[in-house]
């Protein structure tokens, strides 16, 4: 059973903890640069941030860095300044109206605890499941016997300050469960082994491994693994040297069996390890670039080891590659003998399924079974001897079954803006997944893949008043005039006034799909009054891989392009105006909405930024070179210099009310990223719309704090987007 952590049917709108800020200011300080209305305020007095004379030469282009010093995030002086900034930041934040706000999401977000349940089901008679706690504070590691009734194996609270289950992967007789445990939110992982009968634990912890499960061998007594090297000290990237190792059950880490091995300095290379179908092969994919969506790297390599006998597995035997480069996207669904069967974009933008015989394992001998469609062929299940293909049509879900032939057997559409999701085996015939729209839960489905009934499991109940909300998806022109998708959400029947506050959320990086999800933080905004837009960007995956393609290097802008040109399409139509239009984006969002306020300032009234990368020229090497590229390339620097967030900042300038989130402890983002443009900014903003830092000592990059901290970051997050449009408390109860 794989992982099932936090409420996994939801890919949440990622969400800050960005409380709001209020207090007045005489209207005549609201005029300046950026000649628009805004809701008055008073600038915080800011804790000083010092600037050092630090200057880089790129290839003849002289930077300077003058807040270099807040990158070491061991010195005092540097957590003094994240703490003074925090403090302030929550000093600000908290209203009557965040109250409203996280009274409204609490009451939405009630609907998934029965859908988490009904995919968590199984016939085996001791099912496992990763939840919550009462409090949503720390996980629960359950297992259900025969009759129901669950018993603890793992409570996350008792594992030490700090520290909580992050997932689980259970041997293929459930007996035995290896769980990871992350300190604060890492992404550094130690992973555990349980008995799940006597509770007994294993003596060993295997440490190392980052975001990738542990891949059982089918006798139950070890798996693959992928392990990692910390970085060095002073180095500004986070993983290195990954290598793929078998850790037999019982024994020292120190024993474990390395299969595959990157060189001792190597940091743009990821690996992966997987032990499909029946267990005859370990598949080992070598990659780098952009983690697709649902099928692996952009560039990947794949070795296979014939373990010969899954009963009793061989890992001494040598590796065949399926490939002599890294080319492309591959992901294994199943064997049949001596015959892989493979999804990939190789030679298919769009993805296809091929048959690839180990014997004959040359390119020119691929089978393609299932071609590349007009619809991108989004994930895959074997099941029961037949693929299941999620397909993605306009950014809209819909599930096909093929026999081994690649024949089509049966086609399952679905409402209008609805998104698959969750696609797992739940017996030997059928599949289980998920629905979910904007406005309606999850619903969770069974398809029984041989006779083609589809079965209703659990339909979330509906607190909310969908019936005077709709959805629609539009399309507008980009700058170059390709035809971008957008999704609108909104009460039926609005004037077209230009009055009604818009909360636009982006993201468009790594082939990432972007699609229709049931959110309460979304909800809690729709019931203040607003519109929630959601751009398919460029750079995405939402058309295959050439949609991807289309933002990354040195075509990165026109991701940001695109989304400039969302806003001005929704100005443009009178949905919204610039002083009531907010952007949300984390991660590689975080990147697109400070790139865009710093390009575009008149454009927007509210930034909320969450773990963002902003220097993208002190980002150091690592496993997105490929995508992102690095200052060091004299061919890369310049396209890096003209967009990268922090360098783009103008002092004596009007930016809109930004709220920046980070964590101390992340792996991937260092929080200096948000730091330094925090600092910038403040020292260049010239109006009275505050620069806020919220900087946590622990939470990771996403997703590592708890469910409720979760929902207290998205409360805080709608409330600030309220307040910086103007939205008062509503008269209406919670």
């Amino acid at each position: 059973m794989k992982r099932a952590v936090c409420r996994p049917l939801l890919s949440r709108v990622p969400c800050l903890c960005v409380p709001t800020w209020h207090v007045a200011l005489g209207a005549a300080m609201l005029l300046n640069a950026c000649e628009r209305a805004q809701p008055s305020v008073n600038t915080p007095t800011y804790p000083p941030a010092r600037t050092v004379n630090v200057t880089d030469n790129y290839h003849g282009t002289i930077v300077a860095d003058p807040y270099r010093w807040l990158e070491d995030l061991k010195s005092p002086e540097v957590l003094s300044w994240a703490a003074s900034q925090h403090q302030l930041a929550q000093a600000q934040l908290r209203t009557p109206l965040r109250d409203w706000v996280h009274a409204r999401m609490d009451k939405y977000g009630s609907v998934f605890d029965g859908a988490l349940a009904a995919m968590g089901q199984s016939d085996h008679p001791a099912a496992i499941r990763l939840g919550n706690d009462s409090s949503g504070t720390h996980g629960v590691l359950t297992v259900r016997d025969a009759v129901g009734k669950a018993r603890v194996l793992v409570d996350g609270s008792l594992l030490g300050a700090g520290k909580d289950i992050s997932r689980f992967t259970a041997s293929p007789d459930g007996r035995l469960v290896a769980y990871g445990i992350s300190d604060g939110g890492s992404d550094w992982v130690d992973t555990r082994i349980i008995n799940v009968q006597t509770a007994a634990e294993s003596p060993e912890v295997v440490e190392g491994m980052l975001t990738d499960e542990p891949e059982w061998t089918r006798d139950n007594k070890g798996f693959f693994y992928v392990k990692n090297e910390h970085p060095r000290d002073g180095s500004r990237v986070m993983f290195r040297a990954p290598s793929v190792r078998y850790h037999a059950v019982g024994t020292p880490q120190a024993n474990d069996r390395i299969i595959f091995s990157t060189p001792d300095e190597s940091t743009d290379l990821v690996l992966r390890a997987e032990v499909p179908g029946r267990g005859q092969y370990a598949l080992i994919y070598e990659g780098t670039g952009a983690d697709m969506d649902g099928i692996g790297w952009s560039l990947t390599r794949v070795h296979v080891l014939d373990l010969q006998n899954p009963a009793a597995p061989r890992v001494t035997g040598a590796l065949q590659s399926l490939s002599a480069t890294r080319d492309a996207a591959y992901t294994t669904l199943s064997s049949a003998g001596s015959v892989l069967h493979v999804q990939t974009d190789q030679g298919a933008p769009r993805r296809r399924i091929v048959a690839i015989d180990l014997q004959a394992p040359e390119q020119k001998n691929w089978r393609t079974i299932v071609p590349e469609s007009e619809s991108v062929m989004q994930s895959v299940r074997d099941v029961g001897g037949r693929f299941v293909v999620h397909y993605l049509t306009n950014v809209q879900s819909s599930i096909a079954v093929f026999d081994r032939r690649g024949t089509k057997l049966q086609d399952h559409t679905f409402p209008p803006m609805t998104s698959v999701f969750e696609l797992s085996s739940a017996g030997e015939t059928e599949v289980r997944f998920a629905t979910s729209t904007f406005l309606r839960g999850p619903h969770v489905w069974n398809l029984n893949v041989a006779t083609g009934e589809l079965r209703s499991v659990y339909s979330a109940p509906i607190p909310f008043d969908t019936l005077s909300f709709e959805t629609e998806q539009v399309w507008y022109p980009s700058r170059d005039g390709t035809r971008i998708p957008m999704f609108l959400v909104h009460r039926k029947g609005i004037a077209l006034d230009g009055s009604h506050p818009v909360l636009m959320y982006g993201y468009g990086s790594s082939g990432t799909v972007v699609a229709p999800r049931f959110s309460e933080d979304v909800l809690a905004w729709l019931d203040l009054g607003g519109i929630y837009a959601q751009p398919s960007l460029r750079g995405g995956g939402e058309f295959g891989r050439a949609w991807f393609e289309a933002g990354m290097l040195g075509r990165r802008q026109t991701t940001f392009d695109d989304f400039i040109a969302a806003a001005e399409y929704l100005i443009r139509e009178k949905y919204t105006s610039s002083g009531k239009l907010g952007i949300r984006g984390a991660s590689n969002g975080g990147l697109l909405v400070t790139a865009s306020m710093t390009q575009r300032p008149d454009l927007f009234a509210a930034v909320i930024a969450e773990v963002p990368t902003t220097d993208m020229l002190r980002k150091g090497p690592g496993r997105h070179r490929a995508r992102d590229g690095w200052s060091k390339d004299s061919g890369q620097f310049q396209f890096l210099y003209a967009y990268s967030p922090l360098h783009r900042l103008k002092k004596k300038t009007c930016y809109p009310a930004t709220l920046l989130r980070t964590a101390l402890n992340d792996d991937r983002a260092p929080a200096w990223m948000a730091m330094k443009f925090t600092a910038a900014l403040q020292a260049s903003q010239s109006c009275p719309r505050p620069a806020l830092l919220l900087a946590y000592p622990t939470g990771g990059h996403l997703g590592g704090r708890s469910l409720s901290a979760w929902t207290e970051d998205a409360a805080d997050a709608i409330a600030f987007l309220a307040k910086s449009v103007g939205i008062q408390v509503p008269s209406t109860r919670p």
